[in-house]
């Protein structure tokens, strides 16, 4: 039998899982403000600005090691750091202003 060897990119993996937790947890819990906030947000990071929110996320939470074995918990765990970054309270104000809120920032 055939070995096949995979190389794992982390980012990647991390990118899908956010973004499941998104679809999963976030649309069923949030307002159209944040869960168009979170979309985008995934849509326009890269790569080092997600490692940064893995870092506090690590720094946060006293990761040793992120497996997802406990996806959602490391997910929300990053979102808490995503949510206090200043592009995703620029973000959360755009939509606001856009009027996708209950209250339409003016």
């Amino acid at each position: 039998m055939k070995t096949l060897h995979f190389t794992v990119d982390g980012l990647g993996i991390t990118r899908t899982f956010l973004q499941k937790y998104v679809e999963e947890i976030i649309e069923s819990k949030s307002d159209k403000v944040t869960i168009y906030a979170c979309y985008e947000f995934l849509r326009i990071i890269d790569d080092n600005e997600l490692e940064d929110v893995i870092e506090q996320y690590v720094i946060n939470e006293n990761v040793e090691v992120i497996t997802f074995e406990d996806w959602e918990k490391e997910c929300k765990g990053m979102f808490d750091a995503i949510f206090q970054t200043e592009k995703f309270k620029d973000l959360v104000f755009k939509y606001k202003k856009k009027g996708y809120g209950k209250l339409a920032v003016v």
